[in-house]
């Protein structure tokens, strides 16, 4: 049964990426401070039930600490120039806004649909379940139809 144990697993999963290529961007010069964010919103997410609170409390002053000193930052490469920012956007228009309503009604016909037919998901957890499943389809949905020309 799908309950809140995978969605934490798949975003620590999603976070340690985010580390991991935070730590790979050579462009960035603060990728040591980006990786050891991500890393630590990952460790949380993937092992918080096992850290407790004062383990959580230590993870979210670290994090605090990152953000608040100034150790986050972005690297340059990859950046989209302005023409072609606004060539998308007039391509693509009002359209993005459908993507982004992806996300509410998988999550308020998944409440429904889950609670009506509790064999697949815990009939508790049914509305964050479907959330998760209607963020991972507006993702899917939205890479197919944004993808560069």
């Amino acid at each position: 049964m799908i309950g809140l144990a995978y969605i934490y697993a798949l975003a620590g999963m999603m976070f340690l990426a985010f580390s991991a290529l935070s730590l790979r961007d050579a462009s960035n010069p603060k990728r040591y401070g980006n990786a050891a964010f991500w890393g630590l919103l990952a460790v949380s997410m993937l092992m918080g039930d096992r850290l407790g609170d004062f383990g959580n409390g230590l993870l979210a002053l670290g994090l605090v600490g990152i953000a608040g000193f100034g150790g986050l930052g972005r690297g340059v490469r990859g950046e989209v120039e302005g023409a072609t920012k606004q060539q998308r956007s007039a391509r693509h228009g009002n359209g993005l806004f459908l993507i982004a309503l992806i996300i509410p009604a998988t999550a308020l016909a998944g409440t429904f649909l889950f609670k009506r037919y509790p064999a697949l998901v815990d009939p508790k957890q049914a509305t964050l379940v479907s959330l998760a499943m209607g963020v991972l389809l507006a993702l899917a949905i939205g890479y197919l139809r944004l993808r560069p020309a």
